[in-house]
């Protein structure tokens, strides 16, 4: 992980333009992946602005106002494909070779998608959610008795602030992925 935090794999304090948590290298079996991790990060590779993408040795990154050239060991470089994956691809064009590798990386970005659902998943609790939807109803109850003086455009918007409240409040208590939570939320 790249980034000002001092927690990161790569430290980079008093760059101007990076952010805490910056971006982060991945190796995959298609090489090594660069992944921006803050929606406000200033990303570039060789020029061109990116959210995640592979890169190879000898590329350009820029990160916030610094630019560095990736230099991998040949080991290291050679490691990143595998025979039996460049054989797959002898005989194609570089194009349809680039088109394969993006296919390969969706399918692994699908993997890694399902697999932190499953993590999210685990993570959520409808008992908490429950709590908070209660917690939702108390904090609407408390609106309403103190808008019974107020205007109705004051009354409206009011409804929509505590809807936005507790709907915040059981997602954030029960952490939920799955339908049941959006139903809960839309129930209270």
């Amino acid at each position: 992980m790249v980034g000002t935090d001092p927690q990161c794999d790569i430290p980079l304090v008093g760059v101007e333009g990076v952010t805490a948590r910056h971006c982060e290298l991945r190796p995959s079996p298609y090489g090594l992946e660069l992944h921006k991790l803050d929606p406000a990060a200033f990303l570039r590779v060789n020029g061109a602005p990116v959210t995640g993408t592979l890169v190879n040795d000898g590329d350009v990154l820029s990160i916030g106002s610094l630019s560095l050239t990736l230099s991998l060991p040949q080991e290291a470089a050679a490691s990143q494909r595998t025979a039996s994956q460049l054989e797959e691809m002898e005989g194609f064009s570089e194009a349809e070779k680039k088109k394969r590798r993006a296919q390969m990386l969706m399918e692994d970005n699908w993997k890694r998608t399902q697999e932190r659902y499953e993590e999210f998943r685990r993570k959520q609790s409808f008992p908490l959610a429950i709590v908070g939807a209660v917690v939702g109803l108390c904090v609407s109850a408390i609106g309403s008795s103190l808008t019974s003086t107020t205007s109705w455009r004051a009354y409206f918007l009011l409804i929509i602030a505590v809807g936005f409240v507790v709907g915040w409040i059981i997602r954030l208590t029960g952490r939920g992925v799955e339908r049941r939570f959006g139903v809960l939320a839309c129930w209270r």
